[in-house]
């Protein structure tokens, strides 16, 4: 939990529905060798939620209402793109 602000807490909640967009434009103006769904992947660390993501539903405990809003397919299809992008580059921590 960043800098003690809970999850669903309404800033998570702006950041996740609003502000992806932008993360991403910024991700992509920075290092642009990635592809779109490895940037859409990394815009959602830290806006999915508090806990354990359940690797069958791809939410945590405690999602934010962004994060449950997309379908479970593409929340697992997102996951994927995250754990193989951190995978594939250790050095990114």
């Amino acid at each position: 939990m960043p800098y003690g602000i809970p999850f669903g807490d309404p800033q998570h909640e702006m950041m996740a529905e609003h502000y992806k967009s932008i993360v991403i434009d910024a991700m992509r103006q920075f290092d642009n060798s990635f592809s779109n769904e490895i940037y859409e992947a990394l815009s959602w660390v830290g806006l999915m939620g508090d806990g354990l993501i359940n690797p069958l539903t791809g939410l945590p405990p405690n999602p934010t209402v962004a994060w449950q809003k997309v379908p479970q397919q593409q929340r697992l299809n997102i996951l994927n793109a995250y754990n193989t992008f951190k995978n594939d580059n250790p050095h990114c921590e």
